[in-house]
């Protein structure tokens, strides 16, 4: 409760240097009422101190397509190509996506169905519809759709397209991509 000391610094035998500080107390401060804006920086966090589990994670888009997105062709005996594109998501919990695989296509064989399906870390995910035909022609195109929704784990993943003909049908993607969203549950 005393407001009247001062503080005063002397070296060896040299006078007090000027000027004296007041000294005083806060005895019933109970919060800082604020933080003023861009007062805490870089050099105000201690290293480390900033973890994973301290940040929130939030849901993330995903877009997946290729460059250029264009158009892939596909003959085979009943059997489902290669990764026609592909990209990598890295899931920081686990989580859930929801993905759709949208484009164009075509057969050149009303009867022997084409399939276009999603693929996550080399596992089909659309397959209750994967078996979907085209019931397009030569010249005939209209844009396919289909979604799916798989859980994951955390950590890195692969997502990609891929194309299944009957027979020797020649089955057709033009212009896709696979798009959707990731959501955290971890």
């Amino acid at each position: 409760g005393n407001n009247t000391l001062w503080l005063g610094i002397t070296v060896g035998t040299d006078d007090e240097m000027a000027p004296r500080v007041q000294l005083g107390s806060v005895p019933f401060a109970v919060q800082a009422l604020t933080v003023p804006d861009g007062s805490v920086t870089t050099g105000k966090i201690a290293d480390g101190a900033v973890t994973q589990a301290k940040l929130a994670v939030v849901p993330q888009r995903i877009n997946c397509y290729p460059v250029p997105n264009c158009c892939f062709d596909q003959t085979t005996n009943g059997g489902w190509s290669g990764d026609l594109f592909t990209c990598s998501f890295t899931a920081p919990t686990l989580g859930f996506l929801f993905l759709s695989l949208q484009g164009a296509q075509k057969t050149d064989n009303a009867v022997l169905p084409c399939h276009f399906s999603i693929f996550v870390d080399g596992v089909n995910i659309n397959t209750a519809t994967r078996d979907m035909p085209s019931n397009t022609h030569t010249t005939s195109w209209h844009p396919s759709f289909m979604a799916d929704t798989v859980a994951i784990e955390a950590g890195a993943h692969t997502i990609s397209a891929r194309i299944w003909s009957a027979g020797s049908n020649i089955c057709s993607l033009h212009d896709p991509d696979i798009n959707g969203l990731y959501v955290p549950t971890g």
